[in-house]
């Protein structure tokens, strides 16, 4: 078990993992002005602090690409990964409630999935592997083990998946809700009243 964990299915995944945030951040950083007016549509930074968001996620996405793909740090890449993805699925998730309509931007302007319940759950399933396997290669004598932060490593386990079940019961109430009221969730994002 120790092998497969620490031999195959972390590095595999880390590598996966890696080669997707490499070409999300690279994609948002080619086509910055996109990634600019996606932070904004989602209406949870002010606009000035707009620009330094977008930048600061692409070039964490970069970042944390290098240290999964390189092998160097496998185990906080994927925890500090998770973190992001634990922020994403936050802002996707409040743009569910409140209604908006708006692109994802997952990667720049290439990205056209609209924000809804699949995104977030999306986001959910990175956050748990990202945790899970981080997890794993810490039982099995990772860089946190080395440093003696392997009960740190639980403790975030235990709320990744503690929080993609919230996650995913607010969007379930919120549509039992609207449901309640005579409202219908479009599939766009948009709340309007039901015929």
């Amino acid at each position: 078990m120790v092998v497969f964990v620490q031999q195959l299915l972390m590095p595999a995944f880390s590598q996966l993992l890696g080669i997707m945030l490499f070409l999300a951040g690279l994609l948002k950083l080619a086509d910055i002005s996109s990634t600019i007016k996606a932070v904004t549509a989602f209406k949870i930074v002010p606009t000035a602090w707009a620009k330094p968001t977008a930048i600061l996620v692409s070039l964490s996405e970069l970042f944390l690409s290098i240290l999964l793909v390189s092998g160097r740090y496998s185990s906080i890449a994927l925890f500090v990964a998770a973190t992001l993805f634990l922020i994403f699925t936050g802002v996707q998730s409040a743009a569910v409630v409140r209604g908006l309509k708006v692109a994802c931007g997952c990667f720049g302007s290439a990205g056209r999935d609209l924000v809804g319940k699949r995104t977030v759950i999306r986001n959910c399933l990175l956050l748990v592997f990202c945790y899970g396997v981080g997890a794993l290669g810490i039982a099995f004598g990772s860089t946190f083990d080395r440093i003696g932060f392997s009960w740190f490593a639980e403790f975030l386990l235990r709320a990744a998946v503690t929080v993609a079940v919230l996650q995913y019961l607010s969007i379930r109430q919120m549509r039992d809700n609207f449901a309640l009221e005579g409202i219908s969730l479009h599939r766009a994002g948009r709340v309007s009243p039901a015929a």
